[in-house]
């Protein structure tokens, strides 16, 4: 099991060792919220693609034109990535309208760190089918860090609405039964929250 992210004496970059089972698993849970991200929404315009290209600008518009969305998204991972920016019923149509401007935008970018997690792991030697016993170092700068932090952020509140984790439920999640399909969802989400500590912790050293 990885010790997490560490800051390099020299370099100062955050580094860390992961597993190939656990590189593989990060890559799986960022690859499932670009999908989820981008499944309800339009697809982000590719990193390669030239800026000035009316592809682009048409969907760089998309989140400023007020044509996103006004309702909350049905799904309640989505809901709670893109929460209500009112909740008195008398501002429903300021939230709507709040949602219109924003939410694309908002997709946009996380969508965007989820892959950035995929593109760094894939650049640092994780194959499709990674063997047993292979692990995968990973160097991140500090933009590089902050943008994995973003990514693990949604990846647990993704896992976490799933679960349905509230505060103050430790117990409940200790004293599941090895049995129940939970667990292993939650060691996952627990296993998260350690790794991006580790890389708060680095990049405050």
């Amino acid at each position: 099991m990885t010790t997490g992210f560490t800051r390099h004496r020299r370099s100062k970059a955050m580094v860390a060792s992961f597993s190939a089972f656990e590189a593989d698993l990060l890559r799986s849970l960022a690859g499932q919220l670009v999908e989820l991200l981008r499944n309800e929404a339009a697809m982000p315009p590719d990193e390669h693609e030239d800026p000035s290209s009316p592809d682009a600008l048409e969907a760089m518009l998309a989140g400023i034109d007020g044509s996103g969305p006004t309702a909350a998204p049905e799904d309640p991972v989505l809901a709670r990535l893109f929460p209500t920016a009112y909740d008195e019923p008398q501002d429903e149509e300021a939230a709507g309208d709040f949602r219109r401007f924003t939410e694309q935008s908002l997709r946009d970018g996380k969508a965007r760190a989820a892959a950035a997690v995929i593109d760094t792991l894939e650049e640092s030697g994780l194959p499709d089918n990674p063997p047993d016993g292979m692990f995968i170092d990973v160097e991140l700068d500090a933009p590089q860090a902050q943008t994995w932090l973003r990514a693990f952020n949604d990846m647990r509140l993704a896992i976490g609405t799933r679960l349905e984790v509230t505060d103050g439920d430790e117990d409940v999640w200790e004293s599941l039964p090895e049995d129940d399909p939970r667990a292993p969802v939650h060691e996952i989400y627990d296993w998260l929250g350690f790794v991006q500590e580790t890389l708060v912790r680095a990049l405050m050293r």
